[in-house]
C-alpha cells in the first residue's frame, strides 16, 4: 500500500533540495510487514517525508515497485538528476540502477562502518576511515587511503571495493547541495512514527497523517515569525565558518579569484563560480571557512553567497500548502471496489520482539556499552562489574578500606569497630524510635548525644565531617559508652606494637566476649 500527500509531495518538489533517502523499518503488528519510506531535507536541515509504503518484505520486487512509485510523483529522472542515500539495502542497489541510471546513489557511511569494524575493529583505523569520508579534496582522500594502506592493505582493498562517489565527499556531485554522511534524516523519521509502527495499517496512516498536519502548521508558524533571510541551522553552520575564518589569510588576485593560506596549505577560491579547492563551498552551497575570509576581505555580503535553497522565502513554499482534514470512519465514502484483505499470517517461533537489535557501539539499556571491557572494582579483574564478582576484595581497591579497620590509636580503633565514616563518610548505625546515639569526633574528642526520635537530617548533619573522623555507636536510652572502650584495650594490650590491619570479625570477636550487656544494635 503506498501512502503520499499532496502536500508532502509538492512541498518537496517546492523547496527541497534534491536528496532523497531511501530506508525501511519494521511493523510491529500482529501481521508484520516492512515500512518503506522516502524522505527529503527543507531549506532549514529539517526531514520531510515524501512518502511511504506498507510491503509484506523487503526486496528487490518491493523497491522496484516503490521507488518505480515514486519517481512517477515527483516527475521521473529526466527533469531533475537526483541524489538518494541509502543504507544499501537488499534489492535497492539494482533497482536505482535499473528506474535511475543518471542519478546519484550515496551509501550511509555509518553502515559501511559496521560492516568495515567487524573484521578490522582498530579504532585508528575508524579514525582514518571518517577522514577519508569527510575530506572534500581528492588529494586528502588519497592521503588518508595511504594511510589506511600502511596499517592495513586488507582493509584499504575492502575500502576501495566500494567506488569512492558513494561513501566520500571528495568524489560527490554538487548538484544537489549537500554533504549528509549518513542516513539519519530516515532513522529520525522512523523514531518519530514509533508509536505508530504498532497500530494497525488504517490507524497507522491515519496517525502519521495528522502528526504530519500539525507538523506543516507547526514549521510554518514558526517561520513567519522569524526575522532573517537565512535560515536559522543554515545561519549558525555559517557561524561556525566564520570563527575559523580567523586562521585565514586571503590574497586577492584579482576580479573574483582569490588564494587563501591556512594551516601552512594553500586554497584557490572562485567567488563567481562559488568554488573552493577545499570542495566544501560548492558541495554544501553556502561559503566556507576560505570563502568567509574573502568575502569578509573585500566587505562582501554572506547572503549574496548562498544557495537559493537556504532562504527563507524557499522555506515557506515548502509548507506553504495544508494538509486537509479527514472526517471519521462513520463517515467513510464506500467505494465499488472490494474491501481490503489482511495478508497472510504467518506466525512466528517464540516470543515477538518489538525493541530494535543495537549494534555494539551503542548503548545498551543497562547503561552499558556491549563489546567493551568491564574492570571489577572489587577484585580489580576485567570481564565483569563488583556486582557480580564472587572473588575476594583486593587490597589495592578502594573497596578494600570499607571492609578493613585502618591501622591507628586504640581509641581510634575502637569507634571504627563501632561504625566508622572517613574524610565526611560515616557509617550510620542503625537503631530504633527509643535508643539514643552517641558521636565522638576522634579530632576534638568531643561526643554528642542525639536523643530518641531524632530527625534523620539532624543526625546525617552531626555525623557528616569533612576534616575529622567519626565514630557513632547505638545506645540504650541512658546507656554509655565504656564497655566497647575495654574490650578493644584487651584486643591491643597484648601487642601494643602491633601494625597489621584487624579485621572486623577479630574486633567483634573482642567486644562481644569483653561486653557487659547486649548493645541494641550492630551495624559496620
Amino acid at each position: 500500500m503506498y501512502f503520499s500527500l499532496d502536500a508532502m509531495r509538492r512541498g518537496f518538489l517546492d523547496g527541497c533540495r534534491t536528496i532523497i533517502g531511501l530506508d525501511g523499518c519494521f511493523l510491529k503488528t500482529y501481521h508484520g510487514g516492512q515500512l518503506l519510506c522516502a524522505v527529503g531535507r527543507d531549506g532549514n536541515d529539517n526531514l520531510f517525508p515524501i512518502a511511504i509504503a506498507v510491503v509484506p518484505i523487503e526486496n528487490r520486487e518491493m523497491w522496484t515497485w516503490f521507488v518505480g512509485e515514486l519517481l512517477e510523483d515527483i516527475g521521473g529522472v529526466n527533469e531533475q538528476k537526483w541524489t538518494f542515500i541509502s543504507d544499501r539495502q537488499k534489492g535497492l542497489l539494482e533497482t536505482l540502477k535499473e528506474l535511475a541510471p543518471g542519478c546519484a546513489h550515496r551509501f550511509c557511511v555509518r553502515h559501511i562502518y559496521q560492516n568495515f569494524r567487524l573484521k578490522w575493529p582498530s579504532y585508528e583505523l575508524k579514525l582514518l576511515l571518517w577522514k577519508a569520508a569527510s575530506t572534500g579534496n581528492t588529494r586528502e582522500f588519497e592521503k588518508q587511503i595511504t594511510e589506511i594502506k600502511k596499517l592495513d592493505s586488507a582493509a584499504a582493498n575492502w575500502l576501495m571495493n566500494i567506488p569512492p562517489c558513494h561513501w566520500t565527499r571528495s568524489h560527490f556531485t554538487t548538484s544537489c547541495k549537500s554533504d549528509v554522511l549518513v542516513n539519519n534524516m530516515c532513522e529520525s523519521f522512523n523514531n518519530m512514527i514509533l508509536q505508530a509502527r504498532g497500530k494497525p495499517i488504517i490507524s497507522m496512516f491515519e496517525w502519521i497523517r495528522t502528526r504530519m498536519s500539525t507538523r506543516y502548521q507547526t514549521k510554518k508558524l514558526g517561520m513567519e515569525k522569524y526575522i532573517g533571510t537565512l535560515c536559522p541551522s543554515i545561519l549558525r553552520k555559517i557561524n561556525k565558518y566564520h570563527k575559523l575564518a580567523r586562521n585565514c589569510y586571503p590574497r586577492w588576485c584579482g576580479r573574483d579569484e582569490f588564494e587563501v593560506e591556512c594551516f601552512m596549505e594553500k586554497y584557490v577560491v572562485y567567488l563567481d563560480k562559488r568554488t573552493c579547492t577545499c570542495g566544501i563551498f560548492q558541495l554544501n552551497g553556502y561559503p566556507c571557512a576560505h570563502a568567509w575570509s574573502c568575502i569578509a576581505d573585500r566587505r562582501y555580503k554572506v547572503e549574496d553567497y548562498v544557495d537559493h535553497w537556504y532562504t527563507k522565502e524557499k522555506y515557506m513554499r515548502v509548507y506553504d500548502r495544508m494538509i486537509h482534514a479527514v472526517p471519521g470512519s462513520r463517515d467513510y465514502i464506500k467505494t465499488p471496489y472490494e474491501p481490503l484483505q489482511a495478508p497472510v499470517l504467518k506466525k512466528r517461533i517464540g516470543r515477538p520482539k518489538k525493541m530494535r537489535m543495537k549494534t555494539n557501539d551503542e548503548v545498551q539499556r543497562n547503561g552499558f556499552r556491549s563489546g567493551l571491557t568491564h574492570k571489577c572494582q572489587n577484585c580489580l579483574q576485567l570481564g565483569h562489574n563488583r556486582i557480580k564478582c564472587q572473588n575476594p576484595t583486593h587490597q589495592n581497591s578502594k573497596l578494600y578500606k570499607e571492609n578493613s579497620i585502618i591501622e591507628g590509636t586504640p581509641d581510634q580503633r575502637e569507634m571504627i569497630a563501632r561504625g566508622v565514616g572517613i574524610s565526611g563518610v560515616p557509617a550510620n548505625p542503625t537503631r530504633t524510635c527509643d535508643q539514643e546515639i552517641m558521636v565522638v569526633n576522634l579530632t576534638t574528642h568531643q561526643s554528642t548525644k542525639l536523643p530518641p526520635r531524632a530527625h534523620k537530617a539532624t543526625e546525617n548533619s552531626v555525623l557528616a565531617s569533612s576534616s575529622s573522623i567519626v565514630a557513632a555507636t547505638v545506645l540504650p536510652k541512658g546507656g554509655k559508652m565504656t564497655h566497647a572502650s575495654s574490650a578493644i584495650e584487651n584486643a591491643t594490650e597484648s601487642n601494643p606494637k602491633r601494625t597489621r590491619k584487624l579485621k572486623i570479625s577479630e574486633v567483634l570477636e573482642n567486644i562481644k566476649k569483653n561486653s557487659t550487656r547486649k548493645r541494641a544494635s550492630w551495624k559496620i
